[in-house]
């Protein structure tokens, strides 16, 4: 799917008010995802950042927001969908009476804030939403306005994870990944032909599709994948250095056999946080964090 601006925007307008309950919410029908992401958010500023000045990057619905605010931080957000910009407003409302900045802003200019005028910064789960050629002004943008040293959290959806899942995404990961290996050593191989053998092996080549709004995006928006193997290197060039990856959004199974199976829900809930760390989760989590510093070039 090609990379549209208006319509990835009008995809968070349309699903702001229910973001919440669909992300983050233990007890409803979806993966609550965005909730195991904020519980190591959490986890991270109690181990890594015991102060500064902080700003959420797409900051969505504020859920990070409120918990810096009621932790005493000194925090700014920042998202371009207006609807959630007003969710965030609601949620920060119930929880703090001090007013938190939210500016309404795409990443590629946050001219609004000064040179090293942050301490720390989050971006959680918005350069999926992000194309290749327009990540790069984000990147810079956001090095400038952290400090050197300050750490720089990111969550982004795993690519290695396509691997593991055995249907059209897993596909994709051969196009992407194997692919120009075959042709570099044989340009004149059929690669069709290979991907039509290679999809005769997945009993489910043309699955999932979803619709739902409160679900996966990735049949709606553009949504590219990050390789946690690479992503260290691509952010040094941008002056980070990557510290660690922590995976999150596990499944047990291949997510055909997981969704709709309670007991496989379950498992796959009881590995949230306690195997971030492991090396598993980079085949069987969708979605991976990096906890990077600042530093200078």
């Amino acid at each position: 799917m090609e990379y549209d601006l208006i319509k990835t925007k009008g995809y968070f307008d349309q699903t702001a008010d229910s973001y919440d309950e669909s992300g983050y919410c233990e007890a409803g029908p979806n993966y609550p995802a965005n909730f195991y992401r904020l519980e190591m958010a959490k986890m991270i500023i109690g181990t890594h950042i015991p102060s500064g000045r902080i700003l959420d990057a797409g900051c969505g619905t504020g859920k990070l927001l409120a918990y810096l605010a009621m932790n005493g931080f000194d925090c700014a957000g920042c998202d371009f969908s207006a609807n959630m910009l007003k969710k965030a407003r609601q949620n920060l409302g119930s929880v703090s009476a001090r007013e938190i900045p939210l500016i309404q802003t795409a990443l590629d200019n946050l001219s609004m804030f000064a040179d090293r005028s942050f301490d720390h910064v989050f971006c959680l789960g918005v350069f999926p939403y992000i194309s290749e050629d327009k990540e790069s002004r984000c990147y810079r943008e956001l090095r400038r306005v952290i400090r050197p040293g300050g750490y720089f959290i990111t969550a982004h959806t795993n690519e290695i994870f396509d691997a593991f899942t055995f249907n059209k995404y897993t596909i994709r990961f051969f196009e992407r990944n194997l692919w120009p290996l075959l042709q570099d050593v044989d340009a004149g191989l059929n690669l069709e032909g290979a991907k039509t053998q290679l999809s005769s092996l997945i009993v489910n080549p043309d699955k999932p599709v979803n619709t739902e709004a409160n679900r996966s995006a990735r049949d709606l928006v553009f949504m590219k994948p990050e390789n946690p193997l690479l992503y260290p290197e691509k952010i040094a060039s941008f002056g980070f250095a990557n510290r660690e990856i922590r995976y999150y959004h596990f499944h047990a199974l291949p997510p055909l056999l997981r969704d709709g199976n309670q007991e496989l829900l379950n498992a796959s809930k009881k590995m949230e946080i306690r195997f971030s760390s492991n090396w598993q989760g980079m085949f069987m989590a969708s979605t991976f964090l990096s906890i990077a510093q600042a530093v200078d070039a």
